[in-house]
């Protein structure tokens, strides 16, 4: 690739070898000149090469002089199983080891969805463990004798996790990138600033806050985030002076992408827009049911509360309003005037309580039961299809144990 301008990303117009070639594009990537790689496929692509991860992660994680990553060895689609005490399981999309034994999550995410901090939480928990445990079982830990073992008993190794978001990871997120540790509170109350221990990070990325004008980029870090976010949005060819990047891009080019790529990136494009699509149309259909149910409930509630209501109000009110007419009226009128004037108000308040009350509680069934049974439809399909569980469960958001039962009943 050219390399003529050094200070920024130009798009669309330098490049005028597109290297179209005549294999069938899905219709659904065309006009791309690169894959989106903000999708599993396409984002593994990227950084399918020991130095595109080597200089990316040298890159975002800020590491100095002396703690730059050298060499590495990493897996996609990392599956780690725990029992607790049920067996738990969670994926690593990327799983890098360093020569010097840190472990590295790189984890892409297209959708916020409930508990995302959580998740994060519970993905480097795991992850942690997982790095102990590769501690333990390797052979310098091994060769150590049985004392220098049990002084390293607790010894854990760096991990970090690292988490790129196409959404606003939390409310308020500020710029690009923010890094989450362990601080003490007593030591940050005095203004110190430094971690408790640096043996578990987190790197947060928020895409969106990445600039849109590629003419402001100045950093080799925003290069790294603007084309992970917006390289599929080129009509041609990206002219990058970063040898890295370009070889990343390289291997995300819409026309030079294998038909095997290419299908699960077309596939995981078209399952995501229907899911989308789908989840959007459960949630109108439930406003509408919701509404439904609400006015009828909101109804029958309103008009059994509202005679509970009216008897109670109508025989205090009554009563109260009695003793003063019947010193002129005699009390017995005094009752029935009111009686029936506390019966007809307590009628009309309690209707109009019961149904607004009916109505909330109504709407809120019918979206749960409606966005539930939308999930649980689509994962049929999906299982129908051949998707595997773990698939199903990630993009139908749906536990593996009701995607499991759910298998059983189509069994």
């Amino acid at each position: 690739m050219s390399t003529q301008n050094t200070d920024k990303i130009n798009l669309g117009n330098q490049a005028t070898n597109n290297g179209v070639s005549n294999r069938k594009i899905p219709e659904i990537l065309k006009g791309s000149y690169y894959l989106n790689a903000t999708y599993e496929p396409a984002f593994l692509a990227f950084f399918d090469s020991k130095d595109t991860l080597r200089a990316f992660l040298n890159c975002i994680l800020r590491l100095p002089e002396g703690r730059r990553i050298k060499d590495l060895s990493y897996d996609f689609i990392t599956p780690i199983h725990f029992r607790t005490p049920e067996q738990k399981s969670i994926i690593l999309d990327i799983h890098v080891k360093t020569e010097d034994g840190r472990s590295i999550d790189i984890e892409m995410q297209r959708a916020k969805h409930y508990c995302f901090v959580d998740r994060v939480l519970l993905y480097s928990a795991f992850h942690a463990i997982k790095a102990k445990q590769d501690y333990d079982a390797s052979i310098d830990f091994k060769n150590l004798d049985e004392l220098e073992q049990a002084k390293h008993r607790y010894d854990l190794p760096e991990s970090v996790s690292l988490w790129i978001c196409n959404f606003h990871p939390t409310e308020n997120f500020q710029g690009y990138r923010d890094e989450w540790a362990l601080y003490s509170k007593n030591a940050l109350d005095k203004g110190d600033k430094s971690t408790v221990s640096e043996k578990i990070r987190y790197i947060v990325v928020d895409l969106v806050n990445v600039a849109m004008v590629f003419e402001s980029i100045q950093s080799t870090e925003e290069k790294w985030l603007y084309v992970l976010r917006s390289a599929h949005r080129a009509s041609s060819e990206i002219e990058v002076d970063d040898n890295d990047i370009a070889s990343a891009l390289n291997r995300i080019r819409t026309d030079s992408a294998d038909d095997e790529l290419l299908a699960k990136q077309a596939k995981d494009m078209v399952t995501q827009d229907e899911i989308d699509c789908r989840i959007a149309e459960g949630i109108l259909d439930a406003r509408e049911l919701g509404k439904e149910i609400g006015k009828k409930l909101g109804k029958e509630i309103g008009i059994e509360e509202g005679k509970e209501i009216g008897k109670k109000l109508g025989k205090e009110i009554g009563i109260k309003e009695g003793k003063e007419i019947g010193k002129k009226l005699g009390l017995e009128l005094g009752k029935e005037i009111g009686i029936e004037e506390g019966r007809e108000k307590g009628l009309a308040e309690g209707m109009e309580q019961g149904l607004a009350e009916g109505r909330a509680e109504g709407l809120a069934q019918g979206r749960a039961e409606g966005s539930k049974e939308k999930a649980w439809e689509i994962a049929r399909e999906m299982l129908l299809d051949g998707d595997s569980m773990e698939r199903v469960a990630r993009l139908a958001k749906l536990s593996e144990a009701e995607v499991l039962e759910i298998k059983q009943r189509l069994s």
